[in-house]
């Protein structure tokens, strides 16, 4: 068990030094959430933090996120979270003989609900899938300036389905996959030429929906009420045309998780101990 979790902590820590390096256009790379729920009455809540750096100070960039989910009877979930981004970016531009760097900063606000079916088998073996709706934007500005370089207002509706494995009731790893359908609201530019820039065939970005794939693994470890929460994953753009996001698409989430469930109860804990 401590060797499996180990090699998730070493992947983990590996991925990062590689998403430090990443760039973006066009999206940000978002984390979702699987919240795992096993029995009717369970209540979990998860305040965390995207671990990523600004390109403009080197210094690490607060992301925050709030999920909450409520399972009202058993094998139905209930879910609801927002999440905010900001994120500093250099970028270079020019010619052969000269270059020009400027300092972006890119936000992203993002409030979604989902409900689903989930069913925990009693050799700590779970499974479930989400359907749900997202309704989000997506800004670029001049660091400098603060002047507007583009601002996009979307829709989402997701298919989320997990796998989860529960290797001590205080240590669970879900492996899932978030499949997205983004429907463009507005996407505004004062310079028009930049909705172009910002899709790998340089058409208008505000004409096309998109599609995201999201896979990602996600880990819970500590007590019974209170769990160290990480989760990372990757985001691609697989709509025709692609929207430019960042060179390694890579995200990391990580905090902590309030759970209240029937599994920790008093009355739970006695049947398991008198087994």
């Amino acid at each position: 068990m401590f060797a499996a979790v180990k090699n998730i902590l070493l992947f983990i820590s590996l991925s990062i030094m590689l998403y430090s390096c990443a760039g973006t256009k066009g999206y940000l790379p978002e984390a979702t959430y699987a919240p795992i729920l096993r029995n009717g009455g369970d209540l979990k809540a998860t305040v965390s933090t995207k671990l990523q750096t600004d390109g403009n100070t080197n210094k690490l960039d607060i992301s925050p996120s709030i999920y909450a989910a409520f399972s009202p009877v058993n094998h139905l979930g209930i879910m609801a979270f927002y999440q905010h981004t900001k994120r500093g970016m250099q970028e270079t531009s020019g010619g052969t003989f000269w270059s020009t760097n400027t300092n972006y900063l890119y936000k992203a606000d993002r409030f979604s609900v989902a409900t689903g079916y989930y069913h925990s088998s009693p050799n700590h073996f779970h499974s479930e899938i989400y359907l749900g709706y997202s309704k989000g934007n997506f800004e670029k500005n001049f660091l400098d300036t603060s002047v507007n370089v583009f601002k996009n207002n979307y829709e989402q509706w997701f298919a989320q389905p997990a796998l989860a494995f529960f290797l001590h009731d205080n240590l669970n790893v879900a492996f899932g996959v978030k499949a997205i359908y983004q429907k463009t609201l507005s996407y505004n530019a004062a310079d028009t030429s930049v909705l172009r820039e910002i899709t790998t065939q340089h058409k208008m970005a505000s004409d096309y929906n998109y599609s995201f794939i999201n896979p990602f693994i996600q880990l819970n470890i500590g007590g019974p009420y209170l769990k160290f929460f990480m989760q990372e994953g990757f985001n691609w753009c697989v709509s025709n045309p692609k929207l430019v996001g960042a060179d390694f698409p890579f995200y990391i989430n990580m905090g902590a998780t309030f759970e209240i469930s029937k599994i920790y109860s008093p009355i739970t804990i006695k049947k398991i101990e008198a087994r």
